[in-house]
């Protein structure tokens, strides 16, 4: 029988007051079993209604069940509070410091290395680290503050780590200036080898003997191609026209003014075929390059250079108030290197005087205004064009071969095979 009763809010609620579980009622909280629950008459031919009569005896042991089925208690272990870590360095700084350590040798190993300069102990590479993860005035007063309120047996490595850097006279120019040392002389390297590149490639083109010749035949092509306009009769142009003569077609939309001139030169000049040759220093990595680039490298050259002597001359003071600067190894190895930089910085910007001198000829060598003419232009202008004839010419070569497989004779003007087919050989090679 279903009694209908009124729940919250007026809604109505189906509770059954028949009793279909005829066992005990378990003493403990029972697992549940998911199931869906469906409705049923008091009279019907299911089997539901066969183990509702009784007319099926369905009997099983009760306690065991419910030992077995029944929820597990939930036993509530109290775990003692871990007393809180004493820290004597903020957490930040602390995970930075333990983290570098990781990368490093032990903390002993770090200042005995640093006192008596081995770097087979801490290289360039670790002293990098150092000197990035380098307390900062604030972390290290910090710290100061604290380091009564924890013995010193306590200490983390982080910890550990910080009291030497406090204790290590000016520590953090000691590092700078150590490091110096180390990455010095592959720095000048770096900023000679790409002046050397730049002077042979500026060079090539004040000195050379076909380029003239090749401006002079395009210069004649364009004044009278604008014979009579106001773009005719000039005495020099810029070179950014150099990148239009593959577009200039003639007259039939065939031929481009590039391969006329390159026709003219084999047949008027083949000894000019060798401009590619003679311009080989213009692709010894060249293309890119910056004035400004060069002139900061020796501005920071200058002002790393500055940094070390300041830093020598601070830490240098220091150990003598301690009565330590005859036996700290720091001493003498600056004195002897601030010599040795001071020359080579002498000839970087002896190097860089002589470029500037290249460059002012540069400009000029092409009638360009000394206030906006830049460099870089100019490479932009003429290696693409160098790098134009220089396939041209390889390509000469081939159709030369294969005509020769084919036992044609090639007639392009006097002298062309002699000179060219030399030109060919010596291209191939480069």
């Amino acid at each position: 029988m279903c009694i209908r009763d009124r729940g919250m809010g007026g809604a109505k609620a189906v509770v059954d007051s028949r009793t279909f579980f005829r066992g005990p009622a378990p003493s403990k909280k029972m697992k549940p079993l998911h199931w869906d629950k469906l409705k049923m008459e008091d009279e019907g031919p299911s089997l539901w209604h066969k183990l509702y009569k009784g007319d099926v005896d369905a009997p099983f042991n009760y306690e065991e069940f419910e030992n077995m089925f029944s929820q597990k208690d939930v036993v509530v272990k109290e775990v003692a509070a871990k007393p809180k870590q004493v820290l004597l360095l903020d957490e930040k700084t602390h995970q930075k410091l333990a983290i570098m350590l990781h990368k490093l040798p032990s903390i002993a190993s770090i200042q005995r290395a640093l006192l008596e300069l081995d770097n087979s102990v801490l290289g360039k590479e670790a002293l990098v680290v150092v000197k990035d993860n380098c307390p900062n005035p604030m972390e290290r007063q910090s710290f100061l503050k604290k380091v009564g309120t924890k013995p010193e047996e306590e200490y983390t490595s982080a910890e550990k780590y910080m009291a030497m850097v406090i204790t290590t006279s000016e520590f953090e120019k000691r590092i700078g200036a150590w490091l110096f040392t180390l990455e010095w002389t592959e720095n000048v390297e770096a900023a000679l080898k790409p002046m050397n590149r730049l002077e042979k490639a500026m060079k090539c083109i004040l000195n050379s003997k076909y380029l003239p010749y090749y401006m002079g035949v395009l210069l004649g092509f364009g004044n009278m191609m604008n014979f009579g306009s106001t773009k005719g009769n000039a005495p020099s142009v810029a070179l950014s026209f150099l990148n239009k003569l593959e577009m200039t077609k003639d007259n039939r939309g065939k031929t481009s003014l590039y391969s006329y001139l390159f026709t003219t030169v084999r047949t008027k000049n083949p000894e000019a075929l060798q401009l590619p040759e003679e311009m080989a220093p213009l692709f010894d990595g060249i293309k890119g390059l910056k004035w400004e680039d060069f002139e900061k490298s020796v501005d920071e050259a200058k002002r790393a250079v500055s940094i070390f002597d300041n830093q020598s001359k601070v830490v240098k003071k220091e150990l003598e108030k301690q009565g330590m600067d005859t036996t700290d190894p720091f001493v003498p190895l600056t004195a002897k290197f601030i010599v040795t930089a001071n020359a080579q910085l002498k000839t970087i910007e002896d190097n860089f005087e002589a470029l500037k001198g290249l460059n002012k000829n540069l400009i000029e060598y092409f009638n360009l205004d000394p206030k906006t003419g830049k460099l870089e232009h100019i490479f932009e202008e003429i290696i693409p064009f160098v790098d134009k004839v220089k396939k041209s010419v390889a390509d000469a070569m081939k159709e030369s071969r294969r005509m020769a497989r084919k036992g044609q004779k090639i007639n392009n003007g006097a002298g062309l095979d002699d000179v060219v087919g030399k030109l060919q050989e010596e291209v191939i090679k480069s």
